[in-house]
């Protein structure tokens, strides 16, 4: 007895590949609206930056502000430019601040709280169910 069976992995890669834009579509759109509460923000700049600089779906988030770095370091500057990053850590509660969380290194905070969720959000995604 022989059994002839061929399998076509074309509809299967193409329902991969839509899923998992998807999910890096969801992923990149929710790291930066988790993330925000703990961004420094005084305007919202720094906030905006993080909107205009990421392309959902790229897999990368971009906080494009000139102070950016400068923030998420959260080192005192001094000088003229260009100005000399110092040991003194900036105080954020000078700004208009809503709570605590905010912040340098906003984003390595933000995973602290919200990576669990973030796996589970990519999981239903790659299920098909966002």
């Amino acid at each position: 007895m022989q059994i002839d069976v061929q399998f076509d992995g074309g509809e299967l890669l193409r329902r991969f590949e839509q899923r998992r834009n998807t999910a890096q579509v969801w992923l990149d759109s929710e790291i930066l609206r988790s993330t925000e509460p703990f961004v420094p923000m005084d305007q919202g700049d720094l906030i905006g930056s993080g909107v205009r600089g990421t392309v959902p779906g790229s897999g990368l988030i971009v906080y494009n502000s000139p102070h950016a770095h400068y923030h998420y370091v959260g080192l005192v500057r001094v000088g003229r430019a260009p100005k000399k990053l110092t040991n003194r850590k900036m105080n954020y509660s000078q700004l208009h601040q809503a709570g605590q969380e905010r912040g340098s290194a906003w984003f390595d905070r933000s995973k602290k709280v919200n990576l669990a969720a973030w796996i589970a959000g990519v999981e239903r995604a790659m299920k098909g169910k966002l």
